[in-house]
């Protein structure tokens, strides 16, 4: 798992092996977040200035659980003086897709950010073109993994892209906010994309639905097998402007967590830690309770 503090800005990314990277948003306040979460205490007491938040603020933890190997990746940078760069990268059917997405993604995010000034667009080319480098290097790769990138530009602007089922969770004003959609059969659109070109979904024996039986989800970088049933690695990407007074942290985290915990759960536990590192292992562990006796 991820944080980020923005506030305090959290990342939380588990796998089945759970991941968790945060980003404090608000760093001077950390200490004092349950003051600003609680609706009896005056907004007087939180500043609205913008706060600087560096790499300092970020924690993570990432364990294995039950699986002999961790296919769970995850990247915190900062490619440029006021761009902070964090993903999370959770691979399947194999390790090579998430370890090459862990070392060319930020390489093609400061590519074509000295291109353009618009990060949407960044995001969008440096996922196409590492799941485009990945087939040139290795085209008979079979694994696969699914990819969710934040990008926090002058402490403010926070741009997040994903593909796949991984996901970023905002808290704001003690509310856990999911910022991405996981790309699965479920999606109306995303199953008629996958029919569209000749592929078919399929329930397993637990019900849940894979494309040709064989992914669960319609988005991914590398999956070559599947591209041509529309299996995509474009993602989709969301902006949003931060608000250091109501905005305390960023989660990214893997269908490992998600699938236990809802998003508010995570929240309520990262509120109640001390620092992002400590909220980012005490959701990987609190996931593990929860999920105790399940296929985990």
């Amino acid at each position: 798992m991820l944080a980020v503090r923005l506030s305090r800005l959290v990342n939380c990314t588990p796998a089945f092996k759970p991941l968790t990277s945060l980003i404090n948003l608000q760093p001077d306040l950390f200490h004092s977040l349950k003051k600003q979460v609680h609706p009896h205490v005056s907004s007087k007491r939180v500043s609205s200035a913008v706060s600087s938040v560096s790499l300092s603020n970020v924690g993570s933890a990432s364990l294995i659980g039950r699986r002999k190997t961790n296919e769970d990746r995850f990247k915190i940078c900062q490619p440029a003086v006021n761009i902070l760069y964090l993903a999370v990268f959770d691979g399947h059917g194999g390790r090579e897709a998430a370890d090459f997405c862990e070392a060319r993604m930020e390489q093609h995010i400061k590519g074509f950010a000295r291109q353009t000034q618009n990060l949407e667009v960044v995001l969008t080319k440096a996922f196409t073109e590492v799941d485009k480098e990945l087939a040139e290097r290795s085209p008979s790769c079979q694994s696969g993994t699914t990819a969710t990138v934040a990008l926090l530009r002058d402490n403010t602007e926070l741009v997040v892209a994903s593909a796949g089922d991984s996901r970023a969770l905002l808290c704001r004003e003690g509310k856990g906010l999911q910022l991405t959609s996981d790309h699965t059969p479920e999606r109306k659109e995303e199953r008629e994309r996958i029919e569209s070109r000749g592929g078919f979904v399929v329930p397993n024996s637990c019900g849940d639905l894979y494309v040709n039986g064989r992914l669960a989800m319609t988005r991914s970088i590398g999956d070559f097998h599947l591209r041509e049933f529309g299996v995509i690695p474009e993602p989709e990407i969301k902006r949003i402007l931060l608000s250091h007074e109501h905005d305390s942290f960023l989660a990214l985290i893997t269908d490992g967590i998600s699938v236990i915990m809802k998003s508010q759960e995570t929240c309520s536990i990262i509120t109640q830690s001390q620092d992002p590192h400590q909220a980012a292992h005490r959701v990987c562990e609190q996931m593990f309770v929860a999920g105790s006796g399940s296929w985990f």
